[in-house]
């Protein structure tokens, strides 16, 4: 199967599946639900988008072309990765993440729990002073391991992240 960049490869990849295990039905009951959710979001999504980022341990982020793009955009959220031209994953270094001015950084822990330099920088004062101290949002790294379904509960968990 190949690697999902973007809902379309979820629903592609999906049906692939249902049809390999002769489940067709069921894959397209999985497909329905998925783009329902979506489609619920998509309904309640502002007309201005607040910027937000996946900021991952030492400036590692998720730009154009990947699940989390796509979910952050369908949830309502300006990537700012994106606009920092990032495609694919690669690093945003601290002053461009100052200068791009998110609102909300989001997270998604490989090792929870663990400490290690790269994580650390998460804490850094700066960063909480960009967000006016808002915490980074954690979003479970289960949803971008393997795309599927579960999709639509990630971006679900970004939409209700939007400032108020």
């Amino acid at each position: 199967f190949p690697l999902a960049s973007d809902i379309q490869d979820i629903r592609d990849n999906i049906r692939l599946m249902a049809r390999l295990i002769d489940k067709k039905a069921q894959g397209e009951l999985l497909v329905a639900d998925m783009d329902s959710r979506l489609e619920q979001v998509k309904q309640q999504r502002p007309t201005h988008r607040p910027k937000g980022v996946f900021y991952q341990p030492n400036g590692y982020t998720s730009g154009a072309h990947t699940l989390q793009h796509s979910a952050l955009e369908l949830a309502g959220w300006d990537n700012v990765a994106v606009s920092e031209g990032v495609v694919g994953y690669g690093a945003i270094d601290l002053e461009r993440l100052i200068l791009a001015k998110p609102v909300q950084l989001f997270t998604s822990s490989y090792a929870p729990g663990t400490q290690s330099r790269g994580q650390q920088m998460l804490q850094h004062p700066v960063l909480r002073r960009l967000t006016e101290g808002r915490k980074p949002i954690e979003v479970a790294y289960k949803y971008w391991i393997c795309g599927g379904p579960m999709i639509a509960e990630a971006v679900e968990i970004l939409h209700r992240s939007l400032p108020q």
